[in-house]
């Protein structure tokens, strides 16, 4: 083509312009520069590359480019030899890139090796195709390519809006990058403070239970009159103070069961053992709980067979920590009750602790098994129930050891029901 030919060209392609401006008012109210910001100095002009072997497409597509109004500096180079001494030694942000260059070299192709000689992954790389390549310039996007127009549909409307959204797209993409490192960033940060609390509390765990035990031994050794005899009133406190010991052994328990959980160490040795009898002595030891709080505690054993393949100090720890909560969650006058079920196959036995406590809103019935979960006790004692959170986490966790399932039922102001229901046969999940 002739360089009249192409002045020709741009001359009837100039009555776009007018369309063009009302294009511009509508995305951008206020300056044409402000669409362009992105992460760049607004006062910065736009660094375009044009790579196209023919001088007439080149000089056509500046054309254009200079009718948009916007600051934007093209450099023009023939083929890809040329491209790449620019792009190694200018801040290129664009390339317009002919989808055919001379010997039969294809553009797309070479996309990588463009955005690894400019040193930017995501240089945005606009692919120019000829009349009917539509359908090959389509194939460009899967070499990375950021968009493509067909030279014969070439307007300052439509340049700008490729421009614009290519240079956006690749904003896009590096914030997304950005925020990909950056939450990287912090989920490492978070698994190395995880991993020190958890060592921070199996130590502080550690070192308490041995002056905890010392504590408690002492104050047994007195009860037992061996360092002289106690009046009523020594007893009696000298007991609240052994209780006071067995709490906060449980509460460390808890802890270093939690750790076990989080490090996937937390085993159960299953043997063939009666709940019954769990059942009944865990009964006896929260019996005199419940009647400080004036509480009626109720026991009831109707399974078919309490015989069960399971750990027994586990489940006498699901039973100690569901009799618990049920105490601190019912106000002095209520009731317990403490039942062992079984179902209509027999092949489920169920633990059960139903109270007459605050109860649990709906809302929160999802929330009870979370760790360091503290439920509510409004109805009852008031505010925060004490403790740490981590009895009912617990107990999911050993149901769940055991092949069972715990479910809740609650009515806010009439009480709660903790069933854990376990299987009577042995499973694979017990044997494990």
């Amino acid at each position: 083509m002739e360089f009249t030919e192409l002045m020709e060209m741009v001359s009837t392609r100039d009555s776009d312009a007018t369309d063009f401006e009302h294009d511009i008012e509508l995305a951008t109210p206020n300056t044409h520069t402000a669409y362009f910001s992105g992460e760049r100095d607004p006062n910065d002009p736009i660094l375009a590359l044009i790579v196209d072997d023919s001088e007439a497409d080149r000089v056509l597509l500046q054309h254009y480019i200079n009718q948009t109004g916007e600051a934007i500096h093209v450099i023009q180079s023939r083929d890809l030899e040329d491209a790449f001494e620019q792009l190694s030694q200018q801040p290129i942000d664009i390339v317009l890139l002919d989808y055919l260059l001379p010997e039969g070299v294809l553009g797309p192709e070479h996309i990588p090796e463009i955005r690894s000689v400019a040193r930017n992954r995501h240089l945005p790389i606009v692919v120019l195709t000829g009349y009917g390549d539509e359908r090959k310039a389509a194939d460009a996007f899967k070499d990375g390519a950021s968009d493509y127009l067909s030279k014969n549909d070439i307007s300052p409307g439509s340049i700008y809006r490729s421009i614009s959204n290519a240079l956006d797209k690749a904003n896009l993409e590096r914030q997304v990058e950005h925020n990909r490192a950056v939450i990287m960033q912090t989920n490492r940060k978070l698994r190395q403070q995880n991993a020190q609390i958890r060592s921070f509390y199996q130590t502080v765990s550690h070192e308490l239970k041995s002056p905890l035990a010392g504590a408690k031994e002492f104050t047994s050794l007195v009860l037992d009159g061996i360092g002289g005899d106690i009046n009523e009133k020594q007893e009696t406190w000298l007991k609240y103070a052994n209780q006071c010991w067995d709490t906060l052994n449980k509460l460390i328990d808890d802890l270093l069961d939690s750790a076990a959980i989080e490090n996937g160490k937390l085993r159960i040795e299953p043997e063939y053992s009666d709940v019954d009898d769990i059942a009944r002595q865990c009964l006896r030891r929260y019996q005199i709980t419940a009647k400080r709080k004036d509480i009626e505690l109720s026991y009831q054993c109707t399974a078919k067979n309490t015989k069960l393949m399971c750990d027994p100090l586990r489940i006498e720890q699901l039973m100690s920590n569901l009799l618990s909560n049920a105490i601190k969650a019912t106000p002095e006058g209520g009731s317990i009750a403490f039942n062992l079920e079984s179902d209509a196959s027999g092949k489920m036995m169920s633990i059960a602790v139903k109270d007459t406590g605050c109860g649990i809103p709906k809302d929160k019935l999802l929330d009870v098994f979370e760790k360091f979960h503290q439920l509510d006790s409004e109805a009852g004692t008031g505010g925060k129930q004490p403790g740490m959170g981590l009895g009912l986490f617990l107990c999911k966790t050993i149901v769940e050891l055991h092949g069972g399932e715990i479910v809740v039922r609650s009515e806010p102001g009439k009480g709660s029901e903790f069933r854990a229901m376990l299987p009577v046969k042995p499973t694979n999940e017990v044997t494990e």
